[in-house]
């Protein structure tokens, strides 16, 4: 990151905190660039940072997604428009809304039956067009420039006007019909006893007084399925021991 800043490839957008916490977190291929390069991705980024702020876990992971989500779309609508070094701003045109409104809907795949395959992505990018043309508005105000906040004005017209007809309502539709139809079988009570008492042969054949990384490996594996088999409270929790493993398994390492 420092090279393409350096060699002025990295736009610099985005507060310090979006570049030093969730930039370098971003994997790293031709989406992740885009979004980096891109100034109103940057700002969407920071947006979605200070939401997720109270979410030590999560926020990097979540404003990530969000970033990489709209660049996607970015990336698809230069293809359409065959207009590769296209930003953002440039797509936030009347003129341009039809185009996000099928890119949006190629990103979320049809299948064999017309219905979209990820109706929830098509929602997400909804709300943050939204956003990216307040953001686009409110860059015009600042820099007084009357065209780009008209632009900017328009463009968010036809997304509340339109876009729900065209694109959410679908979306939803095909959410709610999922939602009904979904089949959940409970599991085997046999199958969870059988698995209980595998985890518990295996925990007691562990040898603490080995060290190395894959010891500790092994003993944090069989204590997170011992402890979410056990009991299972909410999304994400596993993912929070993980974290606490992590941050015990670092400073254990320090300390040596």
């Amino acid at each position: 990151m420092e090279s393409k800043n350096l060699k002025g490839k990295l736009v610099i957008g985005g507060s310090k905190k979006l570049r030093g916490d969730v930039f370098p977190s971003m994997t790293r291929d031709e989406i992740t660039e885009i979004a980096q390069g891109d100034a109103l991705i940057c700002s969407l980024g920071d947006i979605w940072l200070m939401k997720n702020i109270d979410n030590k876990l999560r926020y990097k992971n979540s404003t990530s997604f969000r970033m990489r989500l709209v660049a996607r779309l970015l990336q698809k609508m230069r293809n359409e428009a065959g207009k590769k070094s296209a930003s953002m701003s440039d797509f936030l045109t009347v003129d341009n809304f039809e185009t996000a409104v099928d890119c949006t809907i190629k990103l979320c795949e049809e299948d064999e039956h017309e219905n979209l395959k990820n109706p929830s992505t098509a929602i997400k990018l909804g709300y943050d067009l939204q956003r990216l043309a307040i953001l686009k508005e409110n860059f015009g105000i600042k820099e007084k420039q009357p065209d780009i906040r008209t632009e900017g004005m328009e463009f968010l017209r036809f997304m509340k006007t339109e876009w729900s007809y065209k694109v959410s309502k679908l979306a939803r539709w095909t959410l709610d019909e999922r939602k009904f139809n979904k089949h959940t079988p409970l599991p085997n009570p046999m199958d969870i006893a059988k698995l209980a008492s595998f985890l518990v042969t295996k925990i007691k054949q562990l040898n603490l007084e080995e060290t190395g990384e894959s010891v500790f490996r092994e003993t944090a594996i069989l204590t997170e399925a011992r402890l979410l088999l056990y009991n299972r409270r909410r999304p994400g929790e596993l993912e929070s021991l993980r974290y606490v493993s992590r941050t015990i398994y670092m400073s254990l390492a320090i300390e040596v």
